[in-house]
């Protein structure tokens, strides 16, 4: 969701001072990922103890974000990029 990116986006920034505009997060459409705090959760009624899971579980995926973009800051190297359609 645009808000997870945000939050994302703002704690790479507050964390490692890489700009929103230096950051490429690629995300893709499934119907199989886990329910998180942004997304899906409209289709789920969730009980008080699933929607706490599901809370400690998009914590949890915000943190993995920060440590993978500091692990990867940690071992910089020259690299190139493209793309086709």
């Amino acid at each position: 969701s645009t808000k997870m990116v945000d939050i994302i986006a703002k704690r790479a920034k507050d964390k490692h001072g890489i700009p929103r505009e230096r950051l490429v997060l690629n995300y893709s459409h499934n119907h199989s990922c886990p329910v998180t705090a942004d997304v899906l959760w409209l289709y789920y009624d969730l009980s008080p103890a699933e929607a706490a899971a599901r809370d400690r579980y998009t914590n949890r995926l915000y943190d993995q974000y920060d440590e993978v973009i500091g692990k990867a800051l940690a071992n910089l190297a020259p690299a190139e990029m493209s793309f086709d359609q």
